[in-house]
């Protein structure tokens, strides 16, 4: 996999001088913003902009790929992040239930988790385990379609998607991006919570294996299971992140799947995040008995590996 890391005078000039070198389109590589630069007073104290150029990984029909654009806005100013983030922080402060909230999220790929550069030391032969109700992440993703329509919100139930819609905005403002919230629901089946909205930025949530996007619902989880004792997962979504996601792994599972067939050995899939470990044991578990998962590794560097059943 190709991966350069470009220095120019503006973000559009470093990521075509990078595809140039790569003789790569734009819908070839993922690009992820490490500097936007600095024009200075005069010359003086400018920094170049630099990005980081990675080629994608296809599995499946290459015809089948998304294109995914960057649009370059202006960043917001340091002391407006700073004031944001107080004000995050003072959403979130600890109470009781948060704190119990947390320790149940041991395995959540938190910022945390992303820094951790372990070595892969373990191999755990079974499946991650099952907590889909008391993590965040780990029922953002189904197998399967639900066919039954869902019943009419309850006004209780009406109230909570309001509050989480408020919460989702209150970030969204904090962090100064522009976005209309499209979709707003409650799933009775799943006691689940889905909120969508569209922006102009919805790159810088969706690009680089999603951590935006991630740590957006992440904190909206912990500030609404701070007042609700019940037992409901928030999923926060935006340029189609997980629908595209979920194709993504789908394409990889089939091509695991027929090379494990075909070779009788068994399938190591890239290191990723617990909610798409999650997915890919359930995925396998309910549609190819004859296949089974575990997971190796340790951290950021945990994946699944799919084999055959013994005997």
């Amino acid at each position: 996999m190709k991966e350069i890391k470009i220095e120019a005078k503006t973000l559009q000039e470093a990521v075509e001088q990078g595809l140039k070198e790569l003789s790569l389109s734009r819908d070839q590589v993922e690009v992820v913003v490490i500097s936007e630069g600095k024009k200075g007073v005069f010359g003086i104290g400018s920094k170049k902009a630099c990005v980081l150029l990675r080629e994608k990984k296809w599995t499946g029909d290459q015809d089948q790929r998304p294109e995914r654009r960057v649009e370059f806005r202006k960043k917001p100013r340091r002391d407006n992040f700073h004031s944001s983030r107080r004000e995050t922080q003072h959403l979130v402060k600890t109470s009781p239930q948060v704190q119990r909230t947390a320790a149940e999220q041991g395995g959540i790929d938190r910022p945390a988790e992303w820094r951790d550069d372990r070595p892969e030391q373990s191999v755990s032969s079974e499946p991650d385990s099952p907590l889909a109700n008391s993590r965040p992440e780990e029922a953002d993703m189904s197998v399967g379609e639900h066919a039954a329509p869902e019943p009419e919100a309850t006004p209780s139930e009406k109230e909570r998607i309001e509050q989480t819609k408020a919460i989702v905005s209150k970030l969204l403002n904090l962090m100064e991006v522009p976005f209309t919230i499209t979709e707003a629901r409650y799933s009775r089946i799943e006691s689940k919570i889905y909120i969508k909205f569209e922006s102009a930025d919805s790159y810088f949530f969706t690009g680089y294996e999603g951590r935006g996007i991630h740590s957006l619902q992440y904190i909206t989880q912990l500030i609404f299971s701070k007042n609700h004792a019940q037992n409901i997962t928030i999923q926060v979504d935006t340029g189609d992140y997980w629908g595209s996601r979920e194709r993504e792994l789908l394409r990889k599972i089939e091509n695991a799947v027929s090379m494990v067939k075909r070779t009788s050995r068994p399938y190591r899939l890239e290191p990723m995040s617990p909610v798409f470990r999650k997915y890919i044991h359930n995925v396998i578990k309910e549609r190819y008995g004859e296949l089974q998962t575990v997971s190796e590794g340790e951290g950021k560097w945990r994946k699944v590996v799919i084999k055959l059943k013994g005997p």
